[in-house]
């Protein structure tokens, strides 16, 4: 099975293929790209093992990605001036800029963020950047944001099943204005009804008396 493309490796794909790249690195200045090919193996997992993976696939794609990267960087002589929670504070950042950007989507008010950003976290442009926040700082920025971002979606699904019963009331009251108004029309009109005539009148005087035997 393609390396590259394994489906059930931990890493993101572009972690897999930054993983091989590094990987090589290594293995061109410790000079192990010399070695047969099941050697070279042997020394993948060795490495792996001392990170504490038995295969690439199982490394997850937070701490132990960083943690391995740190060892094939160091085995590849790369020099790094960065603090140990970079690789942490990269994912923060990311995930910080995914929710502004579905904030956005959502119709989030642009200037509600930036007033988050300033009352809770000194975020001012030009001075102090999101990037100038210690990592505990960043953290609860992102679950201060997600948590906007649910509010305001949850918000929206209730304004969204209001709106549909106000438009179905506003379709159901003229129906029913119409329904009264056909079933009024339909009635039978009592207000010029004729008068029943009599069939018979005792003071008629077409009536003529009547004649008894014996009288």
């Amino acid at each position: 099975m393609n390396k590259h493309t394994t489906a059930d490796w931990k890493m993101t794909p572009p972690q897999r293929r930054a993983f091989w790249r590094m990987w090589a690195a290594a293995m061109h200045h410790q000079g192990w790209n010399a070695l047969p090919f099941s050697a070279q193996n042997d020394k993948r997992h060795e490495v792996l093992s001392a990170c504490g993976f038995e295969s690439a696939k199982d490394i997850d794609p937070t701490a132990g990605f960083d943690r391995v990267r740190a060892r094939l960087e160091e085995l590849a002589d790369v020099v790094h001036v960065e603090r140990p929670d970079a690789g942490e504070r990269r994912r923060i950042l990311w995930l910080i800029n995914q929710t502004r950007t579905d904030l956005h989507r959502a119709g989030y008010s642009s200037s509600a963020v930036e007033t988050i950003l300033y009352m809770r976290f000194k975020v001012i442009p030009g001075a102090n950047t999101i990037t100038d926040l210690e990592t505990p700082e960043l953290a609860q920025l992102l679950f201060t944001l997600r948590a906007r971002l649910k509010v305001h979606r949850q918000w929206q699904a209730l304004v969204n099943i209001y709106r549909e019963i106000l438009t179905r009331l506003a379709l159901f009251v003229p129906m029913c204005a119409s329904m009264r108004l056909a079933s009024s029309s339909n009635a039978p009109s009592t207000a010029h009804a004729t008068p029943l005539q009599p069939t018979f009148s005792p003071n008629s005087a077409n009536v003529k008396p009547l004649l008894f035997v014996g009288s």
